[in-house]
């Protein structure tokens, strides 16, 4: 049973970086029967390709033989239960926050990893949007590629 460990105040959202990525690794959780800790990390990498940065999320599962496991959405991570979710979506909401303002890169991509979200799911993407916004980014919704949605948030040019 996963057992939350954090409250209100969120987890702790110290920035490391290394080179090309800056990130943002939280320790959200436990299961006491199974013995897997659960971390959250929100990561900001440099992609030369894009001219800019690439957003991702995960929810990481340590075994307590050191074998890792990534969750990448919901539809694996369905044993975190409300309102649990609701707080982990925080500390996301959050940690995006923290990292952006720590780096301020000039464009930053962000890409669904499913296809075809379901409006709902698309929703938190957008959540995601309005902290670009209010740290005063535009953001600008791609063309969906095979079902996959995506968005660039750019900072405004300083004339």
């Amino acid at each position: 049973m996963f057992i939350l460990s954090f409250g209100e105040d969120g987890p702790d959202t110290d920035v490391i970086s290394t080179g090309s990525r800056s990130f943002i690794r939280m320790a959200i959780g436990f299961d006491p029967e199974t013995e897997i800790s659960y971390f959250l990390t929100i990561a900001i990498d440099f992609a030369e390709p894009l001219n800019g940065h690439e957003l991702s999320f995960w929810v990481s599962a340590e075994h307590s033989n050191g074998f890792e496991e990534t969750l990448w959405d919901g539809v694996e991570t369905r044993f975190i239960k409300r309102p649990d979710r609701g707080l982990v979506w925080r500390a996301i909401l959050l940690g995006v926050r923290v990292l952006v303002t720590w780096i301020g890169p000039e464009r930053v991509l962000m890409l669904a990893m499913r296809e075809h979200l379901p409006d709902r799911v698309a929703q938190k993407y957008l959540e995601i949007n309005r902290v670009f916004e209010e740290l005063g980014y535009s953001v600008t919704q791609c063309d969906p590629r095979h079902g996959n949605r995506c968005w660039l948030m750019e900072r405004p040019e300083v004339v």
